[in-house]
């Protein structure tokens, strides 16, 4: 007979998967979000009577708490109010996911459980983007341009790191699968990748190899060379599938040509500069307010001063300028105190699941200088399951596998 538990479990991992994928494809309607975010509540209620109201993991609870209070002072500053209101609002819905996550992850399976649960809401996205890609229209286009999607509310890189972080999951995954499992894994990790590739996210071929690399060298130091000279290989396999391929070079060989351009100081690309300048503009800004702030969210509003931005709503796209702009050194130092807790914790430790920890806080820090995250319901998804692996290493002996 099945129990009352597993019940509420499995409910929960359904609300759970359709949070995730009303993420990934923002086409849908609000009302599932609602939806998602109502039926998570009701499990998060359910967890704390069956735990008796004991909460594991406070840190990660308390820091997010004092995250969302000075998002509402900022409010009180705020250039304009309603900008800051609408960030509020995402993050009371990620509060609630978190929560839950933190109260459902009573054993080490259930982490797998939640990195189960984002792979298969990967592997929805991207059928649901294979079956609304027009191939006639895909050569030179990135994904979602070849796609009838508003390009405004569903970009090629969210596409991009999503699968990224999934390939990711996958590789921790397929560690307790059997042989059959596997090889399903690895075809789906070859679709992935395919996927990656017509993104033209260049983020997402970092969030990808970056953490891979440093997880394979950590794990198989014995054979370091081996995994360095294997590394190198996959790296010039990849580029010059990047250069010489035409279709790739045509969506991703250029914007990395551009990339490489950026670095060197050499670029003529519209939208590189207009980043540049946003980041520039975002710094000067930040010495204007720099202790409190304008309001959290309200790079947008001061972008909407500058001439070149006018009536375009620009953020910074970049989380480090779009956080000292909108909430000063306070803001600041309070949203990453988190991932130097994470660091500071898991530099000790040196387990597997540790080193996952580290890689994938050191590539999301690394990634922020290219896109605003600290609202983005995926960063926090991974950010609190780093939380819980972290209280797990330290308290093994208070956890029974189930």
């Amino acid at each position: 007979m099945i129990s009352l538990r597993r019940i509420s479990d499995g409910c929960y991992l359904l609300f759970l998967f359709l949070m995730l994928l009303q993420d990934f494809i923002p086409i849908f309607d609000g009302l599932l979000k609602s939806f998602s975010n109502l039926g998570l509540f009701v499990c998060l209620c359910i967890f704390l009577n069956r735990n008796h109201w004991r909460i594991n993991q406070k840190y990660y609870l308390l820091w997010i708490l004092y995250v969302l209070l000075y998002f509402y002072l900022s409010t009180v500053w705020a250039i304009r109010p309603i900008l800051s209101y609408w960030v509020i609002v995402q993050v009371v819905s990620i509060l609630i996911m978190t929560f839950s996550m933190l109260m459902y992850t009573i054993n080490r399976n259930k982490i797998y459980h939640l990195l189960a649960v984002y792979y298969v809401a990967a592997i929805f996205m991207l059928i649901y983007v294979v079956l609304k890609l027009d191939l006639s229209a895909l050569e030179g286009q990135r994904v979602t341009d070849a796609m009838d999607v508003d390009t405004e509310t569903w970009n090629s890189n969210g596409i991009g790191l999503t699968l990224a972080t999934a390939i990711y999951c996958g590789f921790l995954l397929k560690q307790r699968c059997n042989r059959g499992y596997k090889l399903c894994f690895y075809l789906i990790t070859i679709a992935m990748l395919y996927g990656i590739m017509l993104t033209g996210s260049r983020k997402s071929l970092i969030l990808l190899f970056i953490p891979i690399f440093y997880f394979c060298v950590c794990n198989f130091k014995k054979h370091f060379f081996k995994v360095l000279i294997g590394g190198c290989v996959a790296c010039l396999f990849v580029y010059i599938l990047i250069m010489e391929v035409p279709l790739f070079y045509e969506i991703i060989g250029k914007r990395m040509e551009d990339l490489f351009d950026i670095l060197t100081n050499n670029t003529d690309g519209t939208e590189d500069i207009s980043r540049v300048m946003l980041i520039w503009y975002g710094w000067n800004w930040f010495l204007e307010h720099p202790v409190f702030g304008v309001g959290v969210n309200n790079f947008r509003a001061l972008s909407n001063l500058v001439p070149l931005f006018a009536g375009k709503n620009f953020y910074a796209h970049n989380n480090y300028i779009e956080m000292l702009v909108g909430c000063g050194l306070v803001g600041f130092i309070l949203y990453y105190s988190a991932h130097f807790y994470l660091l500071k914790h898991t530099l000790r430790l040196h387990s597997v699941a540790a080193r996952w920890v580290v890689s994938y806080i050191l590539v999301t820090m690394f990634v922020d200088v290219a896109m605003v995250s600290y609202y983005d319901l995926m960063t926090h998804y991974f950010l609190v399951i780093c939380f819980i692996v972290i209280y797990q290493e330290k308290c093994k002996t208070h956890y029974v596998e189930k």
